[in-house]
């Protein structure tokens, strides 16, 4: 019963990530005959420089889909269990976020406007505000605090001296 789920899981996994690689794909050649090739005189080396750091960074979350989404198999190779990439916290999630952000830029950049790139920012901004809410903030706290106890206790009476 547990293996059918596993494989049922795998299969949609699978689905899914045929999906985001369609997607990944067809966007890139949009984005490459529509910038590239339509808007040739337009291309600078920037442009694909911009390019390159989307597609890299599409890649990178296509990969960590792809390792996150491999199934367990048991001896005779058969899928025993699979996580599912649709109830995945954590760095699946933020993977699939990366892609969505990515597409949209993508298009809007080939399509509407160039400066549709400054939206890639979020994903580099959502990363800092990240790190000093559960990282920076706890340990100004952590040093306050310890800060504060010692000067509490330097200031007893019949310690130090």
């Amino acid at each position: 019963m547990a293996k059918d789920t596993a494989k049922r899981t795998h299969k949609r996994n699978q689905t899914r990530l045929a999906v985001f690689a369609g997607v990944t794909v067809a966007l890139n050649v949009l984005f490459l005959a529509w910038r590239a090739w339509w808007y040739a005189d337009t291309f600078t080396a920037l442009h694909n420089l911009g390019w390159l750091a989307l597609a890299g960074g599409e890649g990178y979350a296509l990969y960590l889909l792809y390792t996150h989404a491999l199934p367990s198999l048991d001896e005779q190779g058969k899928v025993e269990a699979c996580e599912d990439l649709s109830e995945l916290h954590g760095i699946p999630t933020y993977a699939q976020d990366v892609l969505w952000v990515s597409w949209f830029v993508q298009f809007t950049t080939a399509v509407v406007s160039e400066w549709f790139w400054l939206f890639y920012l979020v994903i580099p901004g959502y990363a800092g505000y990240q790190l000093w809410v559960n990282v920076a903030v706890p340990y100004i706290e952590m040093k306050k605090a310890m800060m504060a106890s010692q000067a509490a206790g330097a200031g007893a009476p019949g310690r130090g001296g």
